[in-house]
């Protein structure tokens, strides 16, 4: 058994397996840094705190603005924008992202983004590409977390960054249900 753990991790570069790991979030150290970076902007915008992951199929991205914001004025006419990841001053992935809406709730703006392409070096090209050739020769069992191709590195990318779990309950008043979700976010301090 070792052995053949071994040869795995030889072949996809992958120590564990490729499941989400829950950690107190109090311990993490922050590692990576999310920036909006647009046509003509001037410079990057740090959105790692910011931002809102809202959905993975498709990958859809929120940010977050008050109405008079400098930045919001900035990016609300943008069509695509690029979404890059740093560990230090190190480029490590980027996601580029088309507009698909805006809701503006009181004083604060959600602009919302729909993933379109995502490249990352989380692991190396050879590793990438062994991973890909087993995700296509893997059976092909549909259900609502099922990605292929590219939209799987999309959501990769958007999950290295450490999100919050919640609980949500919803009731009709006489059945309940609950369920984890991180997939929410905080619309300035009134709205989430």
């Amino acid at each position: 058994m070792a052995l053949k753990n071994h040869l795995k991790k030889l072949l996809t570069g992958l120590e564990i397996p490729q499941e989400y790991v829950c950690v107190g979030f109090e311990t993490l150290q922050p590692s990576v840094s999310i920036f909006l970076e647009g046509n003509g902007q001037e410079q990057s915008l740090n959105v790692t705190s910011t931002h809102l992951f809202l959905g993975y199929k498709p990958l859809i991205i929120g940010f977050t603005f008050s109405i008079d914001d400098k930045n919001y004025n900035r990016v609300k006419d943008q069509a695509k924008v690029t979404l890059g990841l740093r560990c230090g001053e190190h480029s490590v992935a980027s996601l580029s992202l088309v507009k698909i809406g805006e809701k503006i709730l009181n004083r604060d703006v959600v602009l919302y983004f729909e993933g379109k392409h995502g490249m990352h070096l989380f692991l190396n090209p050879i590793h990438q590409w062994i991973n890909q050739q087993r995700e296509r020769l893997r059976k092909n069992t549909p259900n609502n977390i099922s990605l292929s191709g590219n939209l799987l590195d999309q959501v990769r990318i958007a999950y290295c960054i450490p999100r919050i779990i919640s609980i949500i309950t919803v009731s009709d008043g006489t059945l309940i249900n609950m369920f984890p979700t991180d997939l929410h976010g905080a619309v300035g301090e009134k709205n989430y």
